[in-house]
Parts: structure tokens; C-alpha cells; sequence
């Protein structure tokens, strides 16, 4: 086992015995919200994920549907900051990806630099970085999102289309090594329009093949998104 990773799960055993994680959905205090029991009872997986892969990506995984108790959880995160839920997102984000899927790096479709600066944190971010300690790939913020970008929040499947705009992080150069390969990843996919957007300035950047990854996706007879 590499010294990082050695390294990493010594402090994240130290962080959960000095800040035990309690399940949102049950109440049980462990390591990760959801716990492993409500992961795998609560929660329904899903393959295959989306019915329309958004344009730009090669495809999309989906750790769960975006209703009931996986509602509840990424609420909790974006609306109430409970930052630990993260993690437990993002396990079940892994186990959703291939087994031979192979990307050079882990990227996320940035919020809004206000609500950014609102909530604390990025919640995007959070999966991302996490889902990366878990599957040993690194994740790096390559996005920006523009100013006067419309949020996505309630509207309507076609006023989606064009409402996101994003453009190559000016302080990410790509290194000595092409990247040719990303995973992406959102908390929510609902139209596939913020996913897509990303996807095309990644792209245009070089990147060969963008594939997504996130939470949950909303079912389309659920116009309700976040």
C-alpha cells in the first residue's frame, strides 16, 4: 500500500473517531452518511442511468435516483451543509463507475462563485475530491463558471438548454502530459444542459473522451430539481 494512502486513512480514521459521522437516515454512528445498511436498502441503484446521454459526454453514471431518501441527502449537503454526507455520496458514486474505466483526472462542474461564497464550499467539489480518494485518481478544478450565469434551479427542461456557460480554469495548463481522459462530476443531473456545457469547453481544451459521473439523476416525470 502506498504511503499516501496510508496516510489518508490513518487521518480519516482519527477524524472519525474525534468526529463520529450519524446517518441521516437512521441515526447510526459510523463513518460514512449514508451508512453501508441504508446505502444498500434505502437507496436504489441504477443501471443503466440516464434515458438521453447529455451531448459532449460519452457517458453518464448515476449512483441513485434523485427522490426519497437520496433526496434527502443532497439537501442536506448543498442546503444545510452537512459536509460529511459527501463521502457517503461518493462511495456510492464508485461503485456505479465501470471497473475498467480509465481516466487521467477528476473534474466538477463548479457552482456559482456566489453560491460558493454562501454555502462555504462547493458540493461538486466535495464528491469530486472524495470519490477520487476512493478510486486513487486525482482530482483538480479545470472550470470556471462564468459570470452571469443563470442557475438551474426549477426551470423547465428547455430553459436549461444554454442557461450554464464555463470556460478552462486560467490557472490549469494540462501539465507536460496530455489529458486525454476525465471523469466529470455533479451532484444532480436533471436536463444533462450543465454536464454538457462543461463537456464542450473540456473538449475544445483537448480532452478526448469526458465521461460524467453524479449522486443522482432526476427522473424526467420529476420536474422538481435543486
Amino acid at each position: 500500500m502506498k504511503l499516501q494512502e496510508q496516510v489518508r486513512k490513518l487521518g480519516q480514521s482519527c477524524q472519525n473517531a474525534l468526529f463520529p459521522v450519524r446517518c441521516l437516515l437512521c441515526g447510526v454512528v459510523g463513518q460514512r452518511s449514508p451508512c453501508e445498511h441504508c446505502a444498500v436498502r434505502k437507496l436504489e441503484p441504477t443501471k443503466p442511468t440516464l434515458p438521453k446521454v447529455p451531448f459532449g459526454v460519452t457517458a453518464v453514471f448515476a449512483a441513485t435516483a434523485y427522490e426519497h431518501d437520496a433526496r434527502s441527502l443532497i439537501t442536506a449537503l448543498k442546503y444545510r451543509g452537512e459536509k460529511p454526507i459527501a463521502s457517503g455520496l461518493a462511495a456510492l458514486m464508485a461503485t456505479s463507475l465501470p471497473d475498467d474505466l480509465e481516466v487521467d483526472l477528476i473534474t466538477w462542474a463548479p457552482t456559482s462563485v456566489a453560491r460558493r461564497r454562501k454555502r462555504g464550499f462547493d458540493q461538486a467539489e466535495l464528491l469530486a475530491v472524495e470519490l477520487g480518494q476512493l478510486i486513487g485518481t486525482g482530482a483538480m478544478s479545470t472550470l470556471e463558471r462564468l459570470p452571469g450565469t443563470s442557475s438551474q434551479t426549477g426551470r423547465s427542461f428547455a430553459q436549461r438548454q444554454g442557461g450554464v456557460r464555463f470556460a478552462m480554469h486560467p490557472g490549469f495548463g494540462g501539465g507536460s502530459v496530455p489529458v486525454r481522459s476525465v471523469l466529470l462530476v455533479d451532484d444532480v443531473v436533471t436536463s444533462g444542459a450543465t454536464m454538457s456545457a462543461a463537456a464542450r469547453v473540456l473538449r475544445d481544451f483537448g480532452v478526448r473522451e469526458v465521461w460524467g459521473v453524479c449522486a443522482a439523476f432526476t427522473p424526467r416525470h420529476d420536474p422538481i430539481s435543486i
